[in-house]
């Protein structure tokens, strides 16, 4: 029962709701689906592993916020589930009626002695109840009763089942669906969508980049637009063709595809040119991958021997590249003498005066590198949202009902008292009650006046 109280309370529910609002609003104060060496730049190494910890950037999908949802989902059906019984009962005339009693939950309680007897009354009185739009009803002797509009009090009901298929949805989405990235070159063609915890997603068919463009602002290297050209290849034909840019994406079969960003890659792995400035020799060199080449004016020669699009160092001192995207790039060179290796080095393109050898006259520089450009596509896949939509539609026509539709209930009773009778009134209207009060008020004050005047 302690259980069964607590989920009932109201205040829980509110607490409920103002913890999720919060969370919502965190939501949008942190990037979500960050990944996680943008994280580690922006908040340092543990900032980020303790907001990583606390969810912050995959918040909807956080165990505690679903929690939270679970909790509130409950809290709803306890309270709803409570509402039933006492709802039925107001609907169904349920307690009082047949007993001589007035039903309960009637404000408007008001009696006449009349002079005409119960036979001609009650008739007369159903009568002028029908004209003010109730449907009447005679139960056993002298009693009568009427009502309309009792849908209207299955309208909070109605919200409240809204509300629950609406949650069923987020929970079916967070735990089925997903959202990642898909980066394609133009020609490119893939079907792998990377999410952010290092999952990969095998779509059921393929995105094709056919274009990328990008529009700059006069004067700038801020982007004005930038868009793609898709198509959806299934089964080896193409299904759909689409230019998508933000804010209008690609639907087909349950997934969107968004256009997200745009950026630069660096060659692919064991290929690739870059172009070296040698000083003081003051030569350029462009070297392929593998390729040697000679200093001009002096007995030495230059090797690429790796390139890396971004460069980092792991864990283990090992030299790997962060990501396939051009934000540090470096460039790995040998050098010979008379034949023979003499050193090797990493060129920096940002860094230029990283790694300097004093016991090499050479001074070289990273002047240029391939590249490619690429299209980033955020992919969201979520089930749930047809569910969502469905519960929208119960909780609008929930709160229409509520708001539109009063639930009126007349109940009287007539009993014989000599050569007239006594006739004993209850009324109450859910919405609009002081017109519906005011509405038999009216009818009582007319039905006395004709029984007066018989």
């Amino acid at each position: 029962m302690r259980v069964l109280s607590f989920f009932k309370s109201v205040k829980l529910a509110i607490a409920l709701i103002l913890v999720l609002a919060a969370s919502s609003v965190i939501g949008t104060l942190f990037p979500q689906d960050l990944p996680p060496h943008r994280g580690v730049l922006e908040y340092g190494e543990s900032g980020y592993r303790v907001l990583e910890f606390l969810g912050v950037f995959d918040l909807y999908h956080s165990g505690w916020f679903r929690l939270l949802v679970v909790l509130l989902a409950v809290n709803i059906l306890v309270c709803s589930t409570s509402r039933l019984r006492r709802t039925y009962r107001l609907v169904m005339w349920k307690g009082g009626t047949g007993h001589g009693e007035a039903p309960a939950g009637l404000p408007l309680r008001r009696t006449r002695e009349m002079d005409e007897s119960p036979d001609v009354l009650l008739p007369r009185l159903g009568e002028r109840v029908r004209r003010l739009g109730l449907r009447v009803r005679f139960e056993g002797e002298g009693t009568l009763r009427a009502d309309r509009g009792g849908i209207g009090r299955w309208g909070p009901g109605l919200s409240h089942l809204g509300f629950l298929v609406i949650i069923s949805g987020m929970v079916i989405g967070s735990i089925t669906g997903f959202r990642g990235n898909l980066d394609l070159l133009e020609g490119e063609t893939d079907n792998r969508v990377y999410l952010r915890s290092g999952e990969i997603v095998d779509l059921p068919f393929e995105i094709r980049c056919d274009s990328f463009e990008a529009t700059f602002y006069e004067g700038t290297a801020r982007p004005k637009e930038y868009a793609s050209r898709l198509a959806v290849v299934e089964g080896g034909e193409e299904r759909l063709e689409k230019r998508i840019e933000v804010n209008d994406p690609l639907k087909y079969r349950g997934y969107w595809f968004y256009q997200s960003t745009y950026g630069t890659l660096g060659p692919a792995p064991g290929e690739g040119w870059i172009d070296l400035a040698v000083q003081p020799e003051d030569v350029l060199i462009h070297l392929e991958m593998g390729e040697r080449k000679p200093i001009e004016g002096t007995a030495d020669e230059v090797e690429l021997l790796r390139f890396e699009p971004d460069f980092v160092m792991d864990e283990n001192r090992e030299v790997t590249s962060r990501s396939e995207q051009i934000r540090n790039p470096a460039a790995q060179i040998r050098v010979y003498r008379e034949g023979k290796p003499v050193f090797r080095q990493w060129v920096f393109g940002q860094f230029p005066d990283v790694h300097p050898r004093a016991e090499i006259a050479h001074v070289f520089s990273l002047t240029g590198y391939e590249t490619r450009e690429f299209t980033g596509l955020q992919v969201a896949y979520d089930p749930g949202v047809p569910v969502v939509w469905v519960g929208c539609g119960f909780l609008i026509l929930g709160l229409f009902l509520s708001f539109t539709v009063p639930h009126r209930r007349f109940w009287a009773r007539v009993e014989r008292r000599g050569g007239g009778a006594t006739l004993r009134v209850a009324a109450g209207s859910r919405g609009g009650g002081r017109f519906f009060e005011e509405s038999i008020d009216s009818l009582l004050e007319e039905l006395s006046k004709e029984d007066a005047r018989s």
